[in-house]
């Protein structure tokens, strides 16, 4: 998929920002292609943004899980000493550079996985709180309220759109 996805992808990219596999796989994740990357932040009020979003069937509790990533270590994507990320043989955590606008807003990081299709057991390393369904409209007001939208996190004109149609069905548009 990844190979298809760069021979389909490069008249999109600024080639100069996308230097080696793990851009590549930063960019195919963040457009939504399934990779051995998982999506983190290390901002808590974005980590609440998510987990207060509705569920297909709206009774779905949302659950924000919180890691010492560095207990877990990193990969270091810029060092070109560094293993490619096909050759892993450990769990950890990356920084990309700035590949997109909503990696950056989101306070984004990854996780990477050397078998992607195993769970990846958190022992003792991870602290979770949960969001009940029944209060995610809540959750997603206070946030509102100190400026955590999607028209934010997401730094473009669907962000924008998003944030536009919530405050409409929230009743939290002025004009």
């Amino acid at each position: 998929m990844l190979n298809q996805f760069r021979r389909a992808a490069l008249q999109f990219l600024d080639r100069t920002t996308v230097q080696n596999q793990w851009d590549l796989l930063a960019v195919a994740q963040h457009h939504g292609l399934p990779t051995r990357l998982i999506d983190w932040t290390t901002n808590a009020l974005v980590a609440a943004f998510f987990a207060s979003q509705p569920s297909p069937n709206g009774k779905r509790d949302g659950e924000i899980i919180a890691v010492e990533a560095r207990e877990i270590g990193f990969y270091r994507p810029d060092d070109p000493n560094e293993d490619a990320p096909f050759t892993i043989r450990r769990d950890g955590f990356l920084y990309t550079p700035a590949l997109a606008t909503r990696i950056i807003a989101q306070r984004g990081l990854f996780s990477i996985h050397p078998l992607p299709t195993k769970p990846w057991r958190l022992r003792n390393k991870t602290d979770r709180f949960v969001v009940p369904s029944e209060m995610k409209g809540d959750f997603q007001r206070s946030l509102f309220s100190m400026g955590v939208d999607a028209a934010f996190l997401m730094a473009d004109l669907d962000g924008l759109a998003r944030t536009l149609r919530w405050r409409f069905d929230n009743g939290a548009l002025t004009e």
